[in-house]
């Protein structure tokens, strides 16, 4: 996009879904699965590409106290909800 256009929508709004396409912020919508394959695909990977996530090096009081990941999975949770609360709450206070 050239930087003017990007500048008439780049305000610090979460733009999701059906608007991001509308505003050809994005090529086309899909989830994380079509997202690896495109990847795949650009990348001419024959088969099913792997997906390899590194793994979070955090250790917090629950992950102690429970012995488990629960805590990265709860911080997890809460940081990708809240931009979505976030968006849906941005015109709230205006």
């Amino acid at each position: 996009l050239p930087e003017d256009r990007v500048r008439e929508v780049a305000d610090g709004r979460i733009i999701m879904g059906e608007k991001a396409l509308e505003l050809k912020l994005v090529d086309q919508l899909g989830n994380f699965e079509d997202a690896v394959a495109k990847a795949g695909e650009l990348a001419k990977i024959e088969g099913e590409p792997e997906v390899v996530k590194a793994k979070k090096s955090k250790f917090s009081l629950l992950d102690f106290v429970l012995g488990s990941d629960v805590g990265e999975r709860m911080g997890d949770i809460i940081y990708d909800s809240s931009a979505f609360v976030r968006y849906q709450l941005q015109d709230f206070d205006r």
